[in-house]
């Protein structure tokens, strides 16, 4: 990590699960108004977290006891955040003697849990869903989408997250790691008011993941809320 970084340390302070907070002197390399943070830990792994700014200051808020739990964060550990732009903080953990704390690197195998069996006798691992701090919502695919090649994320969720008034590029990965190049759009719905959607490229999407009939129920986990968005998609 580079040194020239704008960074800060806190140390972890009893009742820090529901009570830590982004030193106010900092917040001038922000916006101030973020909705979320995202933190990255030296495997490169990703948590996303939302904030709460108010008074002048910004605290950690849904998705920061995730990071801590998964990290075996206690009172007493030392954290610095190096913060790497578009939102997102490196994370480097030291431990009270003040080592750093190293973790082992998690086999993808120990995370598929189930497989999808697909012609020729072969077997591809497919990743099943698990919360992993990222904002996510659940999708029933409707009869429209095989015969526009589309897919509507609800409003509530795209307005949540910023997302609901964006024309770029998206990538999905679906179940197997593989990267799909799509498009997000935005336009007037037949019963008024705004619609987001992806396109271009579902219906080889669809074919390729197995969908064959309306009401497959879907989550997308929306794992980078950047300029060109990313999607993990699971099939369920």
């Amino acid at each position: 990590m580079q040194t020239n970084k704008p960074h800060f340390f806190q140390p972890l302070l009893p009742g820090f699960l529901h009570n830590f907070s982004i030193p106010k002197a900092f917040l001038r390399q922000l916006r101030g108004d973020e909705k979320y943070v995202m933190l990255r830990d030296k495997r490169g792994d990703i948590w996303y977290v939302k904030v709460s700014c108010e008074k002048g200051k910004m605290d950690m808020k849904d998705g920061w006891e995730i990071f801590c739990n998964e990290h075996g964060l206690k009172v007493g550990d030392f954290l610095v955040f190096k913060y790497q732009g578009n939102l997102i903080f490196d994370v480097i953990i030291f431990d009270p003697s003040a080592s750093e704390r190293k973790f082992p690197q998690t086999p993808i195998s120990s995370r598929v849990t189930k497989i999808d069996h697909i012609s020729k006798g072969r077997s591809v691992a497919k990743m099943a869903f698990k919360p992993r701090g990222f904002p996510y919502c659940h999708i029933s695919v409707k009869p429209y989408c095989f015969k526009w090649g589309g897919l509507i994320i609800p409003m509530e969720f795209a307005r949540a997250n910023g997302i609901d008034k964006r024309r770029c590029k998206i990538k999905v990965i679906d179940e197997r790691g593989r990267s799909w190049s799509m498009k997000l759009n935005r336009r007037e719905s037949s019963k008024g008011g705004n619609c987001v959607y992806i396109s271009s490229g579902w219906r080889k999407f669809y074919e390729a993941n197995g969908f064959n009939k309306s009401g497959d129920q879907v989550i997308i986990e929306l794992t980078d809320p950047g300029p060109n968005p990313v999607i993990n998609f699971y099939k369920l």
